[in-house]
């Protein structure tokens, strides 16, 4: 009979046919040549030929084909100066219909009022939820866990307990934001349940609507900030790390054993608790504690907070002398007062006098002062004094909260003491205290040490994960098959990862993408097969600058786009309402545009960046920094190949074994369970590299080089980094001929930074080496595949580019570099694509920066 097809532009005829449980798709040039195609490839027989649509796709199972694009949709907005009578809100569900059918995002979460118990929020957003289905708008539901005072005060022993003297709360430092109240504990368990009870009723309600496409996992942005370690203490969160430490040891001895407690310190379970962030860095029996009352005297605002063209302003000399007469002065008691929350955040002088004993003195002279402010006042300076004589200041550090340690220098006296602070931002929100402890990095804390603060790490990931699961179970026992977003997961991106496989979710990013180039979260997702939505973080402001966060999301290889924060912000603008009507075509291409299968991953290792991440990062010499965002070695690939992202678990889970080539992204800090899985994999046929200093420390035991195990080279030298993170030392490569990896010729005399190898298994391979004779790169075949260490790097500390702007030489260095090891490796350069060229069209013609590649 009859066979419906489809033309297309330019003639070429396609059709989709169904006979029995097998599915055709079948493409050819004209009628004629599809009419011979389904005769060849059709088998003939009984049974009906089907070519239509024969029952109706839920909306759901579209959602990464038809409906990438949503607006968020904030009920009972109004454009400026129009108030809620003036205004037709019902005009906007139509429009959004004739605009592709563009959906809706609606927040659902718990009633905030005292007097609300047990209630959802939705009679404020239903009408819209109703309307949406009228309109055949796909929705998706933000259902989302609150802080409801009803349920923090039924369950305040399960509410997160802050670290000792730590002022703030989830969102931010010494911010009143929850910052009293809190939230409940990730440890929590009863009161989590009731939680999810609640939160259910809201999935039992709303799962039957026929537009509904996705839910978000209810416990939303996954973290906030470096602050956020400082939020679980106490009797809550000791039980689930005990939980934790009986999993993996057994017995308190065992962890006794793990962490070289001296025999008088054995613990038995009941007595293991939570360690102290601080107590990593001085803090303990031997410190002395500086909270209780200031004096604060505030200066004119300056840095990064005033007028750009304000200098930054510091206290005049006087107020730092020990006489100085401060009398007149405010005074607040920090650190560990709430009140902190509603200072002004503007520059000030904190002072306070301290006595101080001839023992005392005798013992810290030679110590040190720590002083976690936290302030975040990027680019300012904190500084500290004693008896008018400056101990030193230090730079606050995009994007971490400031803590800093002073050498006392011998100028603690015993009587009373003068002590100043220079705060750009006027707070001390977690400890000061003076210490006879110098001030170490991990991993060079001691391996006990060191293993306390990987368990520490881990435990906090493990609570994440835990509550998630339980999020997306409780999602799962109503409703099977629509999508679970997963918010702002990157920090816990192998875990989370699981979780989104073996339930069906995708990473969402909640706004950085917004300002400028990053493809962290879809290569991640890529490499676990899995979709990637992101929004921005606020709407733009003018046309030029949606332009370019538009240009943005269009070449970034997302799935979704949720505009954010309300469908006005597009329809009550009439240059971006015209912009946006007028490239509908592109806008639809979200979810259904994919970047090609990679021969490539870049190895992301969110563990290693939280082992060496805040509070340590200080000294490149102790441990570079890893991940993305130092060592963004995909960056330099992309013009000659696709490439995905993985994390550690994927080579255990099978994720690595679609690729030929793997590049790793300075994991400094690798276990035996890391170890195997990359081995099991090169044996395969894999070829793992490992760059900068790979694989350089366990998590126990600082420059024990366990890659070595695999590579077959031993560390003989590491060439050093100046304060702020430059190579100290270059030295002159030489190609070693017959390697065929590296042309030698493209690397003879290159100068380059890094390591100085030792090759100590006869089938190692050498590929370059340093004027000395020593080796600088070589590989090694394990089973049917090759381990390659990289010791050279043509940079200093890191390599970090947002693709903005010309090359540099270095990029191109590089960019070769990874190109002629990936195509040994075996991997293909990418071909053209005519999407790709379709969108870098776009992305010239809207004034946007040039993108290295699509």
């Amino acid at each position: 009979g009859a066979v419906r097809v489809l033309a297309l532009d330019g003639g070429r005829m396609v059709a989709a046919l169904r006979k029995g449980s097998t599915c055709f798709l079948l493409s050819a040039e004209s009628a004629a040549d599809l009419k011979r195609a389904i005769a060849h490839e059709v088998p003939p027989g009984s049974g009906n030929l089907a070519s239509s649509a024969e029952t109706t796709v839920p909306m759901w199972l579209d959602r990464w084909d038809r409906f990438g694009f949503r607006f968020y949709y904030w009920p009972w907005q109004t454009p400026k100066n129009q108030s809620i009578h003036q205004y037709n809100i019902l005009q906007e569900f139509p429009w959004a219909e004739s605009q592709g059918q563009s959906g809706l995002v609606i927040w659902d979460d718990e009633n905030h009022l005292d007097t609300a118990e047990g209630l959802m929020n939705s009679p404020y957003w239903d009408w819209a939820a109703r309307l949406s289905t009228r309109y055949h708008l796909p929705l998706g539901l933000n259902i989302t866990t609150s802080a409801t005072t009803w349920l923090l005060n039924r369950y305040r022993d399960q509410t997160q307990q802050k670290m000792p003297q730590y002022t703030g709360g989830y969102h931010s430092v010494a911010s009143p934001d929850t910052g009293g109240q809190g939230n409940l504990s990730w440890s929590a368990t009863t009161a989590a349940d009731e939680e999810f009870a609640l939160l259910q009723s809201s999935v039992r309600r709303y799962s039957g609507l026929p537009n509904l496409v996705n839910w978000l996992e209810p416990h939303g942005e996954l973290k906030h900030g470096s602050w956020d370690i400082l939020l679980e203490y106490g009797p809550v969160a000791d039980a689930t790390f005990r939980t934790f430490l009986k999993g993996h040891y057994g017995t308190p001895a065992a962890v006794a054993a793990r962490f070289e407690l001296p025999a008088s310190a054995q613990p038995d379970w009941e007595h293991v608790r939570v360690p102290e962030v601080a107590s990593f860095l001085g803090w303990g029996s031997q410190a002395i504690d500086l909270a209780g009352t200031w004096r604060v005297g505030y200066l004119p605002a300056s840095g990064p907070t005033a007028a750009a063209s304000a200098p930054e302003t510091h206290a005049p000399a006087e107020w730092l002398a020990a006489d100085y007469n401060d009398s007149a002065w405010p005074t607040v008691e920090a650190p560990g007062n709430d009140r902190t929350m509603f200072l002004p955040k503007r520059p000030a002088l904190y002072r306070r006098a301290l006595a101080v004993s001839a023992e005392q003195a005798a013992r810290l002279n030679n110590g040190w002062l720590y002083v976690w402010d936290l302030n975040q006042s990027w680019g300012s300076q904190v500084s500290a004094s004693l008896n008018g004589v400056s101990l030193g200041s230090s730079r606050i550090k995009h994007p971490q909260p400031h803590w800093g340690a002073y050498p006392l220098r011998g100028l603690l006296k015993p009587g009373v003491d003068q002590i100043a602070l220079e705060l750009p931002e006027g707070i001390l929100a977690y400890r000061v205290y003076l210490s006879p402890d110098a001030p170490a990095q991990y991993p060079h804390l001691g391996p006990g040490r060191n293993a306390l603060w990987a368990d520490f790490t881990d435990w906090i990931a493990s609570t994440r994960m835990n509550q998630v699961r339980r999020g997306m179970e409780m999602i799962r026992q109503v409703d099977p098959v629509r999508q679970i977003t997963l918010m702002a997961p990157d920090d816990y991106a192998d875990g989370i990862g699981t979780l989104a496989q073996t339930f069906g979710g995708e990473f969402h990013n909640t706004g950085s993408r917004g300002g400028f180039w990053a493809d962290y979260g879809p290569n991640v997702m890529r490499g676990k097969n899995l979709p990637f939505s992101t929004e921005p973080g606020g709407p733009a402001r003018n046309l030029t600058e949606y332009k370019k966060m538009m240009g943005l999301y269009f070449t970034e290889g997302i799935q979704g786009l949720d505009y954010f924060i309300h469908l006005g912000d597009v329809f009550w603008d009439p240059e971006i309402k015209a912009e946006f009507e007028s490239n509908q075509a592109l806008y639809h291409l979200f979810g259904r545009y994919h970047v090609p299968k990679a021969q490539i991953a870049v190895l992301y290792s969110d563990r290693n960046s939280a082992l060496t991440g805040y509070p340590w990062g200080n000294d490149p010499n102790a441990n570079l920094p890893a991940g993305y965002w130092n060592w963004n070695l995909g960056a330099y690939l992309l013009r000659r190949f696709d490439r995905d992202g993985l994390t550690e678990s994927d080579f255990a889970n099978g994720n690595a074994d679609r690729y030929k080539i793997i590049f790793d992204s300075n994991t400094s800090i690798m276990d035996p369970a890391l170890l195997r899985g990359i081995e099991a994999w090169v044996r395969r046929g894999g070829v793992f590299v490992a760059y900068a200093q790979s694989g350089r420390h366990s998590s126990r035991e600082n420059d024990s080089w366990p890659i070595s195990r695999l590579s077959g080279y031993r560390v003989t030298h590491i060439d050093q980094f100046a304060s702020g993170g430059q190579a100290a030392q270059w030295r002159a490569l030489k190609g070693v001929a017959g390697q065929g990896v590296l042309p030698a010729a493209d690397w003879e005399g290159v100068r380059a930074n890094g390591l100085s190898l030792q090759p100590t298994a006869a089938d190692c391979h050498d590929i370059l080496r340093w004027a000395d004779g020593s080796v600088a790169a070589g590989y090694r075949p394990l089973g049917r595949g090759y381990i390659l260490q990289m010791g050279a790097k043509l940079h200093g500390e890191k390599v970090f580019d947002r693709l903005e702007g010309a090359e540099s030489e270095e990029t191109k260095r590089l960019s070769l570099m990874l190109g002629q090891i990936a195509i040994w490796a075996g991997a293909s350069p990418r071909p053209v694509h005519a999407e790709g060229a379709v969108l870098r069209h776009y992305v010239s013609n809207n004034g946007l920066y040039d993108l290295y590649a699509i």
